[in-house]
C-alpha cells in the first residue's frame, strides 16, 4: 500500500510541475530568461547563451511554479464539493457571462463607432453588472438576517408570569 501511495503522490506533483512548465511556456517566456529582444539588445549573443542555458531557466521556472503551486495548496483549506459549485454557478458564471456580453458589445461599438466609445460603453456595462450584483448581494444579506415574528411563551403559575421558557404550559399573548 505504500508503494502505491508513493507512486500515486509522485504522479501529482509530477503533474503540477507539468502544469507550471506549461504555464511558463505559454506565459511567462518559456526558456528565455528575460524579454532581452524587447529591450533592444543584441539577439545574436543572446540566442547562443538561450540554447546553452535555456533548459536549466526552464527547469528554474517550473521550480517556482512548483514551489508557488504548494504553497498556494498548503495555505488555503480545501473546499467542499457544495462550496465550489456555489462558487461556480453564483458568482464566476454570472461575471463570464458579463465579461462575454462586454467583449461582445466593445467589439460591435468598435466597429461601428470607434475605439473611445467602445471603452465607453463596455465600462457602463461593467458599472451596471457591478452594481447591479451589489444590489442583489445587500438584498441577499437583509433576507437572511430578517427573522420571522415571534411570539413570547410565558408560564403562567397562580397568576403570576414567570421567566420566558422553552416548554410552554399555556400560550398568552
Amino acid at each position: 500500500s505504500t508503494k502505491r501511495w508513493g507512486l500515486f503522490m509522485m504522479a501529482e506533483y509530477m503533474a503540477m510541475f507539468t502544469f507550471s512548465m506549461v504555464w511558463f511556456t505559454v506565459f511567462m517566456g518559456g526558456w528565455r530568461l528575460l524579454p532581452l529582444r524587447y529591450i533592444g539588445m543584441d539577439m545574436e549573443g543572446m540566442a547562443r547563451l538561450e540554447g546553452y542555458f535555456g533548459p536549466l531557466v526552464m527547469f528554474l521556472k517550473g521550480a517556482i511554479g512548483l514551489t508557488i503551486y504548494i504553497w498556494v495548496r498548503a495555505s488555503f483549506p480545501r473546499l467542499r464539493y457544495d462550496q465550489l459549485m456555489n462558487l461556480g454557478w453564483k458568482f464566476l458564471l454570472p461575471i463570464a457571462t458579463l465579461n462575454l456580453i462586454a467583449t461582445a458589445t466593445w467589439i460591435v461599438v468598435t466597429k461601428v463607432s470607434g475605439t473611445a466609445a467602445g471603452w465607453a460603453v463596455v465600462l457602463g456595462l461593467y458599472l451596471v453588472g457591478i452594481s447591479t450584483w451589489m444590489a442583489y448581494a445587500a438584498k441577499q444579506k437583509a433576507a437572511k438576517t430578517e427573522s420571522l415574528p415571534t411570539r413570547t411563551a410565558r408560564v403562567v403559575r397562580k397568576g403570576k408570569v414567570a421567566a420566558p421558557i422553552a416548554v410552554v404550559a399555556e400560550v398568552t399573548e
